[in-house]
């Protein structure tokens, strides 16, 4: 991508480690006089300002004077679906009214938490939800804002797999890796050392996979390979490396 903006994502296990990422995001922001958007499910929305309470961020006031703004996933994402999925004239009105009027109020920056696209991803929607990360790029781009995804992964389960993750990889900028990420590593490479005699993040390290594969944590990608490579192992290892991790 050609814009000096960012598009990250994070992956998370934990809604208490999201919501403290996404605080700390936000009251970075905050504190820098940037106006903050957070597009959140009602429960991770309370998540995130218990967090940014405990941070000591006074998230009331913020709301009253517009510079923090705290939408709800479930009910905008039903305002930009048609019948295809994810409207892009319909996100684009929505978040385009939105920047104008905050705009107006006189904050210059902008920066954005959004979850819409990981909820469409959790429902096996995954073209919808890369069409929507493909319009948050349109987003960064236009309006010059940074934007930051989570998704709810455990990196533990297989389930979480199921999708084209490299595709994530491909369509974010960056991929804002966590201690979770490392653990897991961690913990595969524990799990493989023991059933294969080998440490398959070495082996992933040297190994090409599909555009975007390249950028996902380790641990993650380490999992990937092994279902293309082995995929009846896979049950065994990740269960074998959520003992270790336990």
């Amino acid at each position: 991508m050609s814009s000096p903006f960012r598009h990250f994502v994070q992956f998370h296990k934990s809604s208490e480690r999201l919501a403290a990422e996404i605080a700390g995001f936000t009251s970075a922001g905050l504190a820098s006089g940037e106006a903050v958007v957070i597009v959140a499910s009602e429960r991770h929305g309370k998540c995130i300002l218990k967090a940014l309470a405990d941070l000591g961020v006074d998230s009331g006031r913020c709301q009253a004077s517009g510079q923090l703004k705290l939408w709800n996933a479930e009910a905008t994402l039903a305002t930009i679906m048609g019948p295809t999925g994810p409207d892009r004239e319909r996100f684009h009105a929505a978040f385009g009214d939105m920047i104008v009027e905050i705009k107006a109020a006189g904050y210059e920056h902008i920066r954005v938490y959004g979850e819409m696209a990981p909820m469409l991803w959790q429902r096996g929607n995954f073209t919808g939800a890369l069409r929507l990360e493909g319009y948050a790029n349109e987003l960064v781009n236009l309006y010059g804002l940074p934007i930051f995804c989570g998704y709810m992964l455990d990196g533990f389960r297989e389930d979480s797999y199921a999708g084209p993750l490299s595709d994530l990889g491909r369509i974010h900028t960056d991929i804002v890796p966590t201690s979770e990420d490392e653990r897991l590593r961690e913990a595969i490479d524990a799990a493989t050392r023991k059933l294969l005699g080998t440490q398959v993040s070495k082996i992933v390290s040297l190994s090409e996979g599909p555009v975007g594969e390249a950028r996902l944590p380790v641990g993650r990608r380490a999992i990937l390979w092994l279902k293309r490579v082995m995929p009846l192992k896979v049950g065994e290892i990740l269960e074998l490396a959520r003992r270790h991790a336990a």
